[in-house]
């Protein structure tokens, strides 16, 4: 959303703390800790009776205004020589919000908090004019969050979609997210013209990673959620041609 005179502009104040150590002239380890802490942040009440009450659709009357922070250590090792690289890259972290009108005013994991990230990415040039690389890459589970189809009827509206306890926001956690991708470079170099091709496979395998979970189903009495996880992107193949001279 655009500052205004009622929404302030986000601020963000940062730490960073960082060690560079080269093992051999081509592999170098890196470590850095960051600390972050994030004010003027906005989010919707707990409760979406809101939409329905409000005929003006002036929504932005219901933000709360919170603070939030984030904190953790990322281990970079990164070899490459003429022909082939490899850069692997492990993070942990822990990203907090707080809001006074939200869980009961108690610290909580943010949407996007992933404890531990893995990624891997190689490349390798085959000769003058293939290349070859991949990326492999590994969250952890991130919070269980769910989303609702909204209806113009009565009975199509929930007033809460709160999966976890009161004081408990975010607790529950989804899947962890897995990816592989895969692509192939041919480059030319002529006199005049440099063509290059490329074709790449976004998440090569498939893998069914959530996005995020549909509310099918909400138990008036026991509060219990029924959801389905909608998917992120499937295999998604993509193809590229340049000429640059």
């Amino acid at each position: 959303l655009p500052s205004d005179s009622k929404i302030k502009p986000q601020e963000l104040y940062e730490t960073e703390f960082s060690i560079d150590y080269k093992v051999r002239p081509r592999f170098t380890l890196n470590a850095t800790a960051y600390y972050r802490v994030m004010s003027n942040l906005y989010a919707y009440p707990e409760t979406f009776d809101y939409l329905s009450n409000t005929a003006d659709y002036s929504q932005y009357d219901f933000l709360v205004n919170g603070m939030g922070e984030s904190k953790g250590i990322e281990f970079i090792a990164d070899f490459a020589d003429a022909k082939k690289g490899v850069l692997v890259t492990y993070t942990i972290s822990k990203s907090t919000r707080q809001f006074d009108s939200l869980n009961l005013g108690k610290t909580f994991y943010s949407n996007f908090d992933n404890r531990h990230q893995i990624k891997v990415a190689f490349h390798h040039s085959l000769n003058k004019s293939f290349k070859f690389g991949l990326n492999v890459i590994y969250f952890s589970p991130r919070p269980h969050l769910n989303v609702l189809k909204f209806s113009d009827s009565a009975n199509g509206s929930f007033s809460n979609i709160n999966q976890d306890p009161a004081g408990e926001k975010n607790t529950t956690r989804g899947e962890a997210y897995t990816r592989l991708d895969l692509n192939i470079q041919y480059l030319h170099v002529g006199n005049k013209l440099t063509h290059s091709v490329k074709f790449g496979v976004y998440n090569l395998f498939s893998s069914n990673n959530p996005a995020v979970y549909e509310v099918q189903y909400v138990d008036q009495i026991t509060g219990n959620i029924i959801s389905n996880p909608l998917k992120s992107l499937p295999v998604l193949p993509n193809f590229s041609y340049r000429v640059s001279f």
